[in-house]
């Protein structure tokens, strides 16, 4: 399949379509690769975060949620730089992890390392640095935070669980266009 790379020209054979043409999202082939087991991650992650932010809202200290809440500025501030998220968007899953008091949730997380932020394994893709992308994945981050501080666990189960969901579906759209 040319997916719009190549145009057949009847009589004279196939030729490179023009660049500026093409449509899509490309991937490089080791992100292809990962497109599957970015997917289990996440599908991991769904389950375990949820938890994780429902349990927080309920047993953070106020020092915790002060950590919540400086990495959800931190990745603001990152934003409206024009710098990479991953590791503030890390930090903020990590601080959740942390504020369960819980070990095991963090030394799960840190299986995954940075990694476990999707779009620093696909450094191709348009959103990686869009702005506007970025923007509503730290609002998804604000309805978490709210809730934890809140002290509200159904709902930070809740904002945690659509945040999830919403990143694999977005890997699993970018998976079905490869």
């Amino acid at each position: 399949m040319s997916a719009g790379y190549v145009v057949p020209i009847q009589g004279k054979g196939v030729f490179v379509s023009n660049a500026s043409e093409w449509t899509g999202v490309k991937l490089t082939q080791s992100e292809v690769g990962t497109i599957a087991e970015t997917l289990e991650m996440l599908e991991f992650r769904l389950a375990t975060e949820g938890e994780a932010a429902a349990i927080a809202a309920y047993r953070r200290t106020a020092q915790q949620e002060a950590a919540i809440s400086a990495a959800h500025r931190k990745m603001a501030r990152a934003i409206d730089a024009g710098e990479t998220t991953v590791n503030a968007d890390y930090e903020f899953h990590s601080a959740i992890a942390i504020a369960t008091n819980n070990r095991f949730y963090l030394e799960a997380l840190r299986q995954f390392g940075s990694r476990s932020i999707p779009r620093g394994q696909f450094p191709t893709l348009p959103e990686t640095g869009n702005a506007n992308y970025l923007r509503k994945v730290q609002a998804e981050h604000e309805a978490i935070l709210r809730a934890i501080v809140e002290q509200d666990p159904e709902a930070a189960r809740k904002a945690m669980r659509e945040h999830m969901l919403a990143s694999q579906r977005r890997y699993r759209l970018l998976s079905e266009a490869q």
